[in-house]
């Protein structure tokens, strides 16, 4: 029985090798060793030897040299290799070596050209790519640097446009994202001289006709250059000063001290020195107010007390149950992630996990409702109710301005944007450490409208996408469209319907309820 099956083995692979079935010859006589048929065998593997060194020498003509080795080491393994097929193997090992050397300095050359093209290095990345060898690589290296080469040449033609029309903050602001996304060439750098001169005497006039909140803005959209002029960095130095000294006289307490005189005279007989002093600080009010209107107060600080609005107070003190039809949505974004939507004016800050009623449940230690940011016509406050800091400064009730960093407790950290004068929404963008449910990085205020963008004026940034969206509310329904560059509608709007992803141009956006999450 054992020889009949040795039999029908090699039966099965003479078989296979003469319908050029190499490998299933090779697995069949693996199976045969020793016993009677075993002289037959032996031919059959110096046969099977032959054909796949000729098949090596087929496979190491089409480039195919690890599979040339591959046939080569399993014919060693049936019977001694003759000398060509030794000077096979050594030619077809050189040959994979080179390959394999070839193969890494086109991967490192594709890496260092993509590098620089993400970078926004372009010209750099240009020489780089011209060295890829492989030409399907090379092309689609350089058609990636050409769409970005067209997207700066955009940016700076309308940064020309911005200038030409005396909108010096708004050129800068394009030149600035311009630079950011697409780097330095020689195009670039005469427009930033030309916008650096128009800047010098764009500060020049607003100091003279003191429109500090326009010289703020413009100093600031300068400071997002990369290597800022020197001597708008003088500027910038100037406005540090003046929001110092507006800060302090906001923390001056004159209020405090004058009721505290008023307290201690109340009851009993005003001596000549405590009528001297109440009048002092009746003319240092005075004085402080007269300040508090001036242009000085256009330089405004970074973020300072906010007033006690009737309409803020109305807002922070709310009963949960009074917004009980609060709603909440999260946005999914391919291309940037998950964003908290929040359409109510009033939105509460707290420790996840407690039962305050939270819109924005930070998994950090903080209180169980540590503060509220309220929304009043187009401005946001924060109102603390427990240990708060923005950009450092312990407060209590601050307007909020774009940039201003927020510390809640020891670990509750988000920074404010108002990303567009466009729009009134603003953003809530959360420290890594303090991301949401669902891996919620960003909370969106909303108010009307909001943009969905590659570029720093959208409310939510996106990644490896050129399409902007802007999303807005009508009736009740949210609604996205495509929009181009400067605002323009690109397509019919598109309903927004929860649970049901929407594709507009190539972001792919999903609306679902947190819960339902």
């Amino acid at each position: 029985m054992l020889g009949e099956w040795f039999f029908s083995k090699l039966r099965s692979a003479e078989s296979a090798m003469e319908q050029g079935r190499l490998d299933d010859a090779l697995r069949l006589l693996g199976a045969v060793r020793g016993g009677s048929t075993e002289g037959r065998a032996v031919v059959l593997r110096e046969r099977l030897a032959r054909l796949l060194s000729a098949r090596a020498r087929v496979r190491a003509q089409e480039a195919r040299y690890r599979e040339a080795l591959d046939d080569l080491e399993h014919a060693r393994g049936l019977a001694p290799l003759d000398p060509d097929s030794e000077a096979l193997w050594a030619r077809a090992l050189d040959a994979l070596r080179d390959a394999e050397r070839a193969q890494r300095r086109q991967a490192e050359a594709v890496r260092a050209a993509t590098d620089q093209l993400d970078a926004g290095r372009l010209a750099t990345g240009r020489v780089l790519a011209d060295k890829i060898e492989d030409a399907a690589v090379r092309h689609e290296i350089r058609a990636r640097l050409d769409a970005r080469a067209d997207r700066a040449r955009e940016l700076l033609d309308r940064a020309r446009a911005a200038q030409r029309a005396g909108d010096v903050t708004g050129a800068l602001l394009l030149l600035s994202e311009s630079v950011t996304r697409h780097g330095r060439d020689d195009e670039t750098r005469d427009v930033e001289r030309s916008l650096c001169l128009s800047a010098m005497e764009a500060a020049d006039q607003h100091w003279q006709e003191g429109r500090l909140d326009r010289l703020g803005a413009m100093i600031e959209a300068a400071n997002r250059l990369p290597a800022a002029d020197p001597g708008l960095a003088g500027w910038a130095r100037v406005m540090e000063g003046l929001r110092a000294i507006c800060a302090g006289l906001h923390s001056a307490g004159v209020d405090e001290l004058r009721a505290g005189l008023l307290r201690i005279s109340a009851g009993r007989p005003t001596g000549r020195w405590l009528q001297d002093a109440l009048e002092a600080t009746a003319q240092l009010e005075a004085a402080r107010d007269r300040l508090l209107s001036s242009p000085l107060m256009l330089a405004g600080p970074r973020s300072r007390p906010a007033p006690r609005d009737a309409a803020l107070e109305t807002q922070a003190a709310q009963p949960r149950a009074a917004q009980s039809g609060a709603r909440m949505r999260l946005l999914l974004v391919d291309t940037a992630g998950s964003a908290l939507l929040c359409m109510e004016p009033t939105v509460r800050i707290g420790r996840s996990g407690s039962s305050a009623g939270l819109e924005v449940a930070v998994p950090a230690d903080l209180a169980s409702h540590h503060a509220d940011v309220v929304r009043v016509g187009d401005d946001y406050f924060l109102v603390a109710h427990a240990p708060t800091m923005v950009n450092r400064r312990s407060a209590g009730r601050v307007l909020l301005r774009d940039g201003d960093r927020v510390t809640m407790g020891a670990r509750g950290r988000f920074t404010f944007h108002k990303p567009s004068s466009r729009s009134e929404s603003a953003v809530l963008r959360l420290a890594d450490r303090c991301r949401l449910a669902h891996d919620v990085g960003q909370v969106i205020l909303f108010c009307g409208t909001f943009v969905i963008g590659p570029h720093s004026g959208a409310h939510v940034q996106t990644r490896d996408s050129e399409t902007r969206v802007v999303v807005f509310e009508r009736g009740g329904e949210m609604l996205a469209r495509q929009i181009s560059t400067d605002g323009r509608h690109l397509d019919a709007a598109v309903p927004l319907v929860e649970g049901r992803p929407v594709q507009i141009g190539d972001q792919r956006l999903t609306l679902v309820s947190p819960s339902a999450a």
